[in-house]
């Protein structure tokens, strides 16, 4: 089999593998609701961009929900017959000094003195360039047993 033909078999098989813990996660109603937004300004301030993701990459449960405990002003709502707790904050802006592009957000905290990444929300892309910001909102509906 010549290097080529099995290069894009290996990566076909991969891309699928990806697909399919994706919506077998997604379609986990134990697993929380996410709306990430992010807004993308330039140096100038104006907005160049609006973003929404919903869908999760990875998820640690007990980092995210350790880290969603400590959160204040939660609310209790009623969605579809079921109670969710529902958290909702606004990040620290965080700005860029080089070009690239992002398809996939982390949600960062510091544990033990090290900072991980208990959530990862995937996106559509964008591209930023050196002084451009964005403002990161997150919000969380997690269910209530």
């Amino acid at each position: 089999m010549n290097i080529p033909i099995m290069i894009f078999f290996i990566l076909f098989a991969l891309v699928g593998i990806s697909y399919v813990q994706n919506v077998v996660a997604q379609q986990d109603e134990n697993l929380p609701q996410v709306l990430l937004q992010l807004q993308i300004r330039n140096s100038e301030g104006q907005l160049v961009s609006y973003v929404g993701g919903t869908k999760i990459v990875t998820i640690q449960h007990n980092l995210l929900n350790e880290f969603l405990d400590e959160k204040p002003n939660k609310r209790t709502i009623v969605k579809e017959g079921k109670n969710y707790e529902l958290i909702q904050w606004q990040a620290q802006t965080e700005g860029f000094n080089k070009v690239h592009a992002m398809t996939i957000f982390s949600l960062w905290i510091q544990k033990d003195g090290r900072w991980v990444t208990p959530l990862e929300i995937i996106h559509n892309s964008y591209q930023v360039e050196p002084g451009d910001t964005v403002a990161i909102y997150w919000t969380i509906m997690r269910p209530i047993s």
